[in-house]
């Protein structure tokens, strides 16, 4: 039986076992013929790869490998053979190999399969007519037995082909499966599932993993259990079916069960899982939106922070606080006194806002004292009254000649500004991109005017301007020119350019004029409201007041001021019984009136009339209206005097609101001024020069460093003066001793002992000096103060023969100190005995002087140089965000007066100011040539391609465009090369213009 028997398990084990070892001795018979071969070291069989050499192994293939091993660990019989076992080793590659196994197998039954099915379809055949047959034989005992055994036997037939039946479904269902399991689990066990915003699934997913785990071990354990019955003997395989050995049919149930289990724990997660997603989403959106809300909130508070900021850098006054203090200080304005003004046809053609209008400057005009302030204050208030629907924007200024702080054209256009930007924020942009840039500074420097007005052009010319009134009172004040040299003349030209650019002409008539002299019911209406006002227990009867009345409508020339003084100074002194004699015996005339009061000032008793003088002088002379305190040093009162009862003696001439002293007029600061000389018996320079002394002499006693004691770090614009105000008295002293000095220099020379006050006070304060201008926000002033006593102590040198070479290098230091670390001490006023000290040079005498009031945490200073840098300004040829390598600079001049430098580069030419370095213009011009003429105006020339064209330039920096613009010649368009215009003159004349 031998042949036919190798299907029976012990003959086939012993059957390859013989092959083993035959295969084994063939080998070693190899190894002996080949020489040295074995006296090698075998090479191992995997070399370890180096770490960049390491493949990446995905999810699925390490949960592949983490299965196998399992099963490996549990049943190892089922990776047997030298071939098969060591490339299942190789972690990488076992997958594939465990496929191309089951591929094989699956083609290498094929044959045999196909007989074990038909032999079951046979055997299915008969048995499926075994009920019919059971029927037959149950009537004959004797067959039945034969038929039970026959049955037995045929399904014991049929059980091999259901065994391969269902081994071809559950391989072809696992191969597919694993596929798709592979996907999944990349997609189950992501890294990025692990965390889910403040959540951790790492658990959860730890708990999946080992279900995957176990699915694929399910699943592998049937593919090498199938691979083992591919290669076993058919016969074999055949006998194992017959009893069903295998069992594949619940093999591959337990593999569906595995999934179906699988399934629910992930269907169940992933619910989950997306219900905490979108939790996280609108969380996150949440948060989001929030973010997004506080940057926009961020964005708003530090855009609002910036308007707020540069409102408070462009306000001088509140003119609608000016209103309230000139009715306090004056008179009210009263409805029957301006009610006339109303109703004229140049007024209502003034307010009526339509784009034919031709009347847009209306003139309101009269001598001093005719009520033009009180008719303007109640022109505002009749246009206030109108709905705010159709009311249009007010922006007014109120010039005040006695404080230097309203009678600039610069003061005047900053308030304009600041209150159109109030009713109309809009506009703010124009200025909001020049106060990012530069600061408040914009608003006080020496081109402050310049910049102003080319930023009032911008909103007037802004196409959202709703309808707008500028009212500015008392123009004739606003005649001193400020640090920007900008004076009255400039002022109006800026009036007329704006009112020009709106209609691009200036059409006849558009000047309407309101004279309000004229007007004789405007004053006895206010004398009529005056005569109301007296009590009845005062004894003024109706016939007394009615002939007051005509008397004063006859001598007051319609002079609201001197009905107003009568009033104020002379009514409440007189009985009412002698009140019309009384009245007779006053000057009709205004400035005779003022000579008569003064008169009764004078004629008082005691050490009053001494006093009144000396506050009168200082009312007089100073620059700006001064508190009570402040009033106390300028006119150097004693301490026990009260400031305020010697204010109320010369009530003719002043006024007190709010502590604040004031004239009463400007017509009587006026005579004050033209009647120095015979009413106080000195020469005005005589006066200034004693304010001088006085200031310089109470700041030495009081003044101190740290004045408010606060820290070294603190910026200025967290600086509070407490409620002991120690620099309160002497605010004004500190902000203008030198501006009295120099109006005493122009009309006195100043003497040895000036000087010596001068320099000691230097010496002694000047750091303390220069820290209070930065406390009280009057830096610049400061500034300018050094630069001129440089100024006038050169002038006094040369004209006087005196010498003080002391004096000379500290101005010489001053003005180097204060210019270099000026934005140090102006933004941090401790710092001055910080850095600015320990950087200047050792040999200086502010380094000399100061050098014990350096900051306690300053022990020594190495390193810094002797003298100072000869180095005045360092000019960025491109500013902001202009700044490009590409655009070197390429030509400079100066003018004539050295006020102006322009320098230029490929593609604009920049016009500076060369004291301060301060950017005025900038003009875009490709590639020019550039030149002054000796009128300070600057000359273009460009070339580009075939053309030349030449430009004529205001420097001054409200000059938008060219004064003259023409295209000089043209070149023959033959030419190949670009014209190129390198150098240009101009002779002294300004007649002749050479080019290069």
């Amino acid at each position: 039986m031998g042949g036919h028997l190798d299907w029976l398990p012990w003959r086939r084990h012993r059957e390859e076992k013989r092959k083993r070892k035959a295969e084994e001795a063939r080998r070693k018979q190899e190894q002996k013929e080949q020489p040295g071969v074995g006296n090698e070291e075998p090479e191992p069989a995997n070399p370890p790869l180096a770490e960049e050499d390491v493949p990446c192994i995905s999810i699925h293939q390490e949960i592949w490998n983490e299965a196998y091993e399992v099963i490996l660990k549990d049943d190892p019989s089922l990776v047997e053979g030298p071939d098969v076992s060591t490339e299942m080793k190789d972690s990488i590659k076992r997958e594939e190999t465990l496929l191309n196994l089951v591929q094989s197998g699956r083609e290498r039954i094929e044959k045999s399969a196909d007989v074990t099915e038909r032999v079951g379809t046979f055997a299915n055949g008969i048995l499926s007519c075994k009920t019919l047959v059971d029927l037959a034989v149950q009537t004959v005992p004797q067959a039945a037995l034969p038929w039970a055994g026959v049955c037995v036997g045929l399904q014991i037939l049929f059980n091999p082909a259901a065994e391969s039946s269902s081994l071809c479904e559950g391989i072809a269902h696992v191969t597919s499966r694993m596929d798709w399991h592979c996907n999944m689990t990349e997609h189950m066990l992501r890294k990025e599932n692990i965390e889910l915003g403040t959540q951790s699934y790492e658990a959860v997913l730890g708990q999946l993993r080992k279900k995957i785990v176990s699915l694929y071990q399910t699943l592998l354990l049937y593919q090498m259990k199938s691979t083992c019955f591919f290669y076993r003997k058919r016969g074999l395989n055949f006998l194992r079916g017959l009893i069903i050995l295998d069992g594949w049919e619940s093999q591959l149930q337990g593999v569906k069960d595995a999934e179906i289990s699988l399934l629910e724990d992930s269907d169940c997660y992933n619910n989950q899982y997306v219900k905490a997603a979108m939790g996280e989403l609108v969380r996150q959106g949440e948060e989001t939106k929030s973010a997004l809300g506080d940057i926009s909130q961020t964005l708003n508070d530090y855009i609002s922070m910036q308007k707020s900021s540069q409102m408070q850098a462009l306000r001088v006054v509140d003119p609608q606080d000016t209103i309230i203090k000139i009715e306090d200080t004056r008179d009210v304005a009263i409805r029957e006194a301006y009610e006339w003004v109303l109703h004229t046809d140049e007024f209502q053609n003034f307010i009526q806002w339509n784009d034919n209008q031709k009347n847009r400057v209306l003139w309101v005009k009269g001598p001093a004292g005719t009520g033009k302030t009180m008719l303007l204050i109640g022109m505002i208030r009749e246009m206030e009254d109108i709905p705010a629907v159709y009311a249009p924007s007010m922006s007014y200024f109120f010039c005040e000649k006695d404080d230097n702080q309203m009678n600039t054209p610069t003061a005047v256009l900053r308030s304009l500004i600041w209150m159109l930007l109030i009713q109309q924020p809009h506009l703010s942009s124009h200025v909001l991109q020049d106060y990012e840039i530069y600061g408040p500074s914009r608003y006080k420097d020496t081109n402050a005017f310049y910049s102003l007005s080319r930023t009032l052009m911008a909103m007037l010319q802004d196409p959202n301007l709703q309808p707008a009134y500028l009212i500015v009172d008392a123009l004739d004040e606003c005649d001193r020119k400020a640090a920007d040299g900008a004076g009255l003349e400039k002022l109006k030209d800026l009036i007329f350019k704006s009112f020009a650019w709106t209609y691009n002409i200036y059409p006849p008539g558009t000047l309407a004029q309101i004279d309000v002299q004229g007007q004789r019911g405007a004053v006895q209406a206010y004398i009529d409201y005056k005569l109301s006002q007296l009590r009845e227990e005062d004894d003024y009867d109706d016939e007394t007041k009615a002939k007051l009345s005509k008397q004063m409508r006859e001598r007051c020339n319609r002079i609201f001021l001197w009905v107003a003084l009568v009033f104020r100074t002379e009514i409440p002194k007189w009985d009412p019984w002698d009140a019309l004699e009384a009245l007779s015996d006053l000057p009709s005339d205004l400035t005779k009136l003022y000579g008569n009061l003064l008169a009764k000032i004078e004629g008082q008793s005691g050490n009053t009339p001494k006093y009144c003088k000396d506050v009168l002088i200082a009312v007089c002379l100073v620059r700006r209206p001064v508190s009570l305190e402040e009033l106390g040093v300028c006119a150097n009162i004693p301490p026990r005097i009260p400031k305020m009862s010697i204010a109320l003696k010369c009530g003719s001439f002043l006024s007190v609101k709010d502590r604040t002293v004031y004239p009463i007029h400007q017509s009587a600061r006026e005579y004050l001024q033209d009647n120095y000389m015979t009413r106080f018996w000195q020469d005005p320079g005589q006066g200034h020069l004693e304010l001088f002394q006085r200031s310089i002499q109470y700041i030495s006693a009081h003044l101190k460093m740290n004045m408010y004691a606060i820290e070294y770090d603190t910026l200025v614009e967290n600086v509070q003066p407490c409620s002991d105000d120690q620099l309160a008295p002497m605010r004004y002293s500190c902000e203008y001793w030198v501006d009295h000095l120099r109006l005493a220099s122009l009309s006195t020379m100043c003497g040895a002992e000036v000087i010596s006050e001068l320099f000691c006070f230097l010496q002694t304060h000047l750091l303390h000096w220069i820290e209070s201008m930065s406390l009280i926000r009057a830096f610049q002033a400061g500034v300018e103060s050094i630069q001129f006593l440089v100024s006038l102590w050169t002038n006094q040198k040369r004209l006087s023969k005196i010498e003080n070479v002391q004096l000379d290098a500290l101005l010489y230091d001053a003005e180097k100190f204060i210019l270099r670390f000026r934005s140090t001490i102006e933004g941090a006023p401790l710092q001055i005995y910080g850095a600015p000290l320990v950087l200047s040079p050792t040999n200086s005498k502010i380094r000399e002087y100061y050098w014990e009031e350096r900051l306690p945490l300053i022990k020594n200073v190495k390193g810094v140089e002797d003298t100072w840098s000869p180095c005045l300004q360092t000019l960025g040829h491109v500013p902001g965000d202009n700044t490009r390598v590409d655009d070197p600079l390429q030509s400079l001049a100066f003018s004539r007066n050295g006020q102006y430098l322009a320098t230029a580069s490929w593609t604009a030419v920049r016009i500076w100011s060369p004291g301060d370095g301060y950017l005025w213009k900038e003009i875009e011009i490709f590639e020019p040539c550039l030149g002054f003429s000796p009128e300070h105006k600057l000359i273009l020339v460009s070339g580009v391609l075939d053309t030349v064209t030449v430009q004529i330039w205001d420097v001054s920096p409200s000059a938008n465009a060219p004064e003259f613009e023409m295209q000089l010649w043209e070149l023959s368009s033959q030419s190949q090369d670009r014209y190129k215009s390198t150098h240009i003159s101009i002779s002294c004349d300004g007649r002749t213009m050479l080019e290069i």
